[in-house]
This record gives C-alpha cells, structure tokens and sequence, in this order.
C-alpha cells in the first residue's frame, strides 16, 4: 500500500503586502488603451481585471497604469496573463502636475 502524494501549500514570494481595491483604470498598452479595473494593489505591483484577453505584446510588455480616480499613473512590466486577467510589476509612478489638489501651490 503506497500513499497518496502530499499535498504542497505554494506560498507566494511577495515582499510587500497586496492590498484588495476595485479601482477603475486604464491599462496603456501601445498600440491600444483597455479599460481596466485593479483588483489587488501594493507597493511591487497590482493585478488587474480585463474584458479582453488579447493583450499586444504578452509577458515582458511596458505598460503605463492610469488610475484617474487616485491622480497617479505607474509604469510597469507585464509579468503574467490569465484569462480576463493582468499582473504587473511597478518600475516607476508620477503624481498630477496640473489639478484641483496642485492650485496654489508655488
């Protein structure tokens, strides 16, 4: 009589905490824009949620992040797909310049 193989537990390598949001974005991926919504956000990254599952340029692709609603774009890497979904690598992010939240300011 064998036994069954164990059953692995797969523990991510995240070094920073993954936070849960529902903000609306868009995904710029040149030569397209897609409408986006981020599921889960943190300091490294995000995972994303998607209507099409035609991304140009797959894994590996500079994407820009425009999350409007927060006034702050990332720029990033695509590090895998799934079906409907994106997650992404942050390498960089800006602030507005121009705004509401920047009058007055010298």
């Amino acid at each position: 009589m064998s036994l069954p193989p164990p059953h692995l537990i797969q523990r991510e390598a995240r070094s920073t905490v993954r936070r849960r949001c529902k903000w609306p974005a868009v995904l710029k991926c040149k030569p397209m824009n897609l409408s986006c919504v981020v599921e889960d956000i943190s300091a490294g990254g995000c995972r994303v949620s998607v209507a099409s599952n035609r991304i140009e340029g797959g894994v590996g692709t500079a994407i820009e992040l425009d999350i409007v609603s927060k006034g702050v774009v990332f720029a990033g890497t695509i590090v895998w797909l799934h079906p409907g979904e994106v997650g992404i690598r942050f390498g960089a992010y800006s602030l507005p310049t121009s705004g509401p939240e920047h009058r007055g300011a010298p």
